[in-house]
């Protein structure tokens, strides 16, 4: 069964859409709140209706089963989810959307996608869920071509780290080698102890911070730490 498709203009897919009723609920609510009689309703934008710039960039041939220039997916990666990215789709304001849209699914795929990019000057945009509500996904305005990376391909957990870095240092397995590391840097590693009772961690147990006299980097924050990656 194939899935629908993210709206490109909020939340969701797009077979998910208020019903009339609940528009009118919502309409009711907010004309109360703005003290006004109605609203004008602006029509759902359709992808169709929107015309784009065309891509500043040609995608080389050996990425061509990679990446895509569609004009949808120029759509959904343009914007984030935020009530300000919803208005800017409303409005059809779709001026800087990214050029290209790589869909990695490999390691090695991602390095070909990010070598291609910085032979090119790219910027370049990951996308998780493409959730931002912060801009984080919105491509800058620069005369640079922008290359958004979907990662919805990259989804297997290929490996468990069951301890996290930050124990192993603390517990000395990495110390000797962190601190060499560090030298050439003009940092050390120091030790202090820990006055945490915590239940989850050792009590009166080392921990490593990196630092100088004018700066500190904590590392860890108890033996008990666990990560995955």
């Amino acid at each position: 069964m194939t899935q629908a498709r993210l709206k490109f203009w909020g939340w969701g897919r797009e077979s998910e859409q208020l019903s009339g009723a609940e528009i009118a609920q919502l309409e009711k609510v907010y004309a109360g709140h703005f003290g006004v009689s109605r609203f004008e309703a602006t029509p759902v934008p359709r992808a169709e209706d929107i015309q784009l710039r065309a891509p500043r960039v040609r995608v080389p041939d050996n990425l061509s089963a990679l990446c895509s220039v569609d004009h949808y997916e120029r759509l959904l990666h343009s914007h984030g989810k935020s009530f300000y990215d919803s208005a800017k789709s409303f409005a059809r304001d779709f001026s800087n959307p990214p050029d290209v849209i790589a869909f990695p699914q490999s390691e090695s795929d991602l390095v070909s996608v990010l070598d291609w990019c910085d032979s090119i000057d790219a910027v370049v945009i990951p996308w998780g869920g493409g959730s931002s509500v912060v801009g984080g996904v919105e491509p800058p305005v620069s005369d640079r071509p922008v290359v958004t990376i979907d990662l919805r391909k990259l989804d297997r957990v290929l490996e468990i780290d069951t301890t996290s870095q930050a124990a192993r240092i603390q517990g000395g397995v990495y110390g000797p080698s962190l601190e060499n590391q560090l030298k050439p840097s003009g940092l050390t590693l120091r030790h202090f102890r820990s006055r945490s009772s915590s239940p989850h961690s050792v009590a009166g147990s080392p921990r490593a911070a990196v630092g100088t006299t004018r700066r500190s980097i904590r590392i860890s924050t108890s033996s008990s730490s666990r990560c995955g990656s």
